[in-house]
């Protein structure tokens, strides 16, 4: 028999109009940690407080948007090479069901 670990009955909460979803939660605390604990290790290295929170004002929005970029571009890249795929060797009447086969 499989473990498994059921879903929680409640995902998000309300305050007034917002709404507040623990898994978002989760990441924002998170990337307040790294920073708290970047901060204080690159001070301890001999740099200025307040640049690892400076840096991670632009990096955390990029990585977002590039982690946004990274989900949609190989399902494009997939599409493309499924239709070279097809006409290569289905409209030309191949057989071969190998890609490789020639």
């Amino acid at each position: 028999m499989f473990a498994a670990i059921p879903s929680p009955t409640q995902s998000q909460f309300e305050v007034g109009p917002l709404t507040f979803h623990f898994y978002a939660l989760c990441i924002i605390l998170g990337v307040a940690a790294a920073v708290l604990i970047g901060n204080r290790r690159y001070v301890g290295l001999g740099g200025k407080s307040g640049v690892v929170g400076d840096v991670a004002v632009f990096a955390v929005p990029a990585g977002v948007i590039g982690g946004g970029f990274t989900t949609l571009l190989p399902l494009q890249r997939n599409t493309l090479e499924l239709a070279e795929i097809q006409s290569q060797y289905f409209l030309s009447g191949r057989e071969d069901w190998e890609f490789g086969a020639r």
